[in-house]
């Protein structure tokens, strides 16, 4: 299967989807290496791994190669390249030393995808200076978010995107990143000022948040006090299931939420998720997570998972000398 254009990485993702084991993942891919892939074929083919949560060590050396001796040097193969490793494995970053142009000031779909790989590379603590300096450029000559272009209204994972770098920038920067000046500070304010619609938090399976308010409901027939869950907003993000009453957010996550390495087995939560998570946290709110996995068929057996997150949520209100320890 030939990659490297959007056509047939979009055609590989859903290749890859279709597979039954993460074992038929790692014959493709060592399928597609034996083939010796160019830059642009091993682009695609790791931009499809990073979606689908698929890490395969030398497909990740291979492009990080690629990308330090300059085989992945056109600007749409390198973007997406760099956005594949900084979500797979960030230290392989430590290569790349080049330039990126940013992409021209007008193209909305450009710009979203410049605003995405910056806070990819922020996530990963990798700093480069003329995208920032280009995203800092283009957001400050918007104007007023609340008189803004009206593809700006509208386009609310930008914003979002835009408030992920914000908060990044403001609340766990690089340690290489050079002191904002007040300009650039005056933008961070400005684009977190805009109340845009909140945005929903990365990963999250509504199909097992169906289950999971449905046992809630069942469960607020018979424990006192314990209501359906409500949705909230904590700053730009939307709140999954939550209880508010008890700042708890429920994390409904499925196997979509996670990075697995295709050779030991191991899995981590995609960095994107992991943000979102502690961003609810810095917020004071208390995260649970609920993976599809573990949830169980039976309701008695659901409600008693229920009840175990709820617990450590609860003693959260109680004084700490009063608490109990839980397992």
């Amino acid at each position: 299967m030939a990659v490297g254009d959007r056509g047939s990485t979009r055609r590989l993702c859903r290749a890859l989807r279709k597979l039954r084991s993460r074992e038929e993942g790692l014959q493709l891919v060592q399928q597609q290496l034996n083939a010796r892939p160019s830059g642009a074929e091993t682009c695609g083919l790791i931009d499809a791994f990073a979606r689908q949560g698929w890490f395969y060590r030398p497909l990740v050396d291979l492009a990080s190669q690629q990308l330090s001796t300059g085989t992945s040097a056109s600007p749409p193969h390198l973007a997406v390249t760099l956005r594949a490793l900084a979500t797979l494995h960030p230290p392989s970053l430590a290569r790349w030393r080049g330039p990126l142009n940013a992409p021209p000031v007008g193209r909305r779909h450009g710009w979203f995808a410049a605003v995405v790989l910056l806070r990819s590379l922020l996530l990963a603590e990798v700093v480069m200076d003329g995208l920032l300096g280009k995203v800092f450029s283009w957001t400050s000559q918007q104007g007023s978010w609340t008189s803004q272009p009206a593809h700006l209204r509208s386009s609310g994972a930008l914003w979002g995107a835009l408030c992920d770098v914000a908060w990044i920038l403001e609340r766990r920067p690089p340690a290489s990143l050079k002191p904002l000046t007040d300009r650039e500070k005056a933008t961070l304010e400005l684009v977190q000022s805009w109340p845009g619609v909140a945005q929903p938090v990365s990963g999250i399976s509504e199909a097992l948040e169906l289950h999971v308010s449905a046992a809630f409901q069942r469960l607020g027939r018979t424990v006192d006090g314990l209501h359906r869950p409500s949705g909230a907003r904590s700053g730009h993000r939307r709140l999954p299931l939550s209880l508010p009453e008890l700042k708890l957010v429920l994390f409904c996550l499925d196997q979509r939420s996670f990075i697995y390495d295709l050779q030991d087995g191991r899995s981590w939560l995609k960095p994107l998720t992991l943000l979102h998570q502690q961003q609810l946290e810095t917020a004071g709110w208390r995260v649970e997570v609920i993976l599809d996995s573990e949830w169980p068929e039976q309701h008695l057996e659901q409600e008693l998972l229920l009840r175990k997150k709820l617990a450590h949520a609860l003693q959260a209100h109680v004084p700490r000398r009063r608490r109990r320890r839980l397992p």
